[in-house]
């Protein structure tokens, strides 16, 4: 009877252990099931993250390198602007100088062979006009100042010299007139090229700003991409534990194995105990009742 209740006891005691065992080895697959299936979605989509910022880095890398491109052309595009500009004022100032020159009053030249004060002049001694190294206003002006002089010069004398005057002084507004028109059209061209270069310089400060803007968003997704790389390293760790979760799973998976055969052997041995018991009770139940 003792071996009975002992088997008994033991056999509860058994079952129990079976039960809390299956208990924790349910609670431990649906942790491992769940933490994997976690992981599985964390880590698709930190790699869809990370397909994604790669893909607009290096779009963005390309842009970047189009907008430095495009700057360095636009600079070289303002310098080339700049000196045809700088040309344009130098040979507009040129001009101005010499229309200036041109447009200074006249000044009266006394002509070497003028007369002299108190002292008669032959008909033959009139000025004459010397064109050799003189300007077009100091032919202009000692034409215009010649002196006439009594008794010398019939009608035909006098208009040649007028006419020849006439002639000088349609030269000198033909020349002034196409100066003042050349001149104008350099300064229109140059207000021209200023705006110009003033809107190369306004593309050049765009493109300035795009490249700013363009490093900036760089360096942001470098530092997503970092987050995302130590994000990855944290799931590979998370993966070492889900690991080691797997082992623990099978160890006691194993050792549940090995409680349910220890459970079966002690339940047939229990079995035949009480089998040998019934048989040894009807024994003894037979022989009392013979006696």
């Amino acid at each position: 009877m003792e071996r009975e209740r002992n088997g008994r006891q033991r056999c509860a005691t058994l079952s129990s252990r079976v039960t809390s065992l299956e208990s924790q080895l349910m609670a431990l697959r649906k942790e491992v099931e769940t933490e994997a299936a976690k992981f599985n979605e964390e880590l698709e989509r930190r790699d869809r993250e990370v397909a994604r910022l790669e893909a607009e880095k290096i779009k963005l890398e390309e842009a970047l390198a189009e907008a430095k491109r495009s700057n360095v052309s636009l600079k070289e595009s303002l310098a080339v602007e700049r000196a045809a500009v700088e040309a344009e004022k130098r040979r507009n100032a040129l001009l101005q100088q010499q229309q200036q020159k041109q447009n200074e009053p006249p000044t009266q030249h006394q002509h070497p062979n003028s007369q002299q004060k108190g002292t008669p002049c032959s008909p033959r001694s009139s000025p004459t006009l010397s064109f050799g190294h003189a300007s077009l206003d100091d032919s202009i002006t000692s034409s215009t100042w010649l002196p006439l002089e009594d008794g010398y010069h019939d009608g035909r004398s006098v208009n040649g010299v007028f006419e020849g005057h006439a002639g000088i002084m349609a030269a000198a507004m033909t020349a002034s007139s196409s100066s003042s028109s050349l001149i104008e059209s350099l300064q229109s061209q140059l207000k021209l090229r200023d705006g110009e270069v003033q809107q190369l310089q306004w593309e050049v400060g765009r493109g300035e700003s795009e490249r700013n803007a363009l490093t900036a968003e760089v360096s942001s997704l470098t530092a997503k991409l970092s987050e995302m790389e130590a994000s990855l390293a944290s799931a590979e760790a998370d993966n070492g534990r889900l690991s080691d979760l797997q082992t623990k799973y099978d160890a006691l998976l194993q050792m549940y194995g090995e409680k349910v055969e220890e459970t079966e052997e002690l339940r047939l041995d229990l079995q035949d105990i009480k089998e040998m018991y019934k048989s040894q009770i009807d024994q003894l139940t037979k022989k009392g009742g013979n006696s």
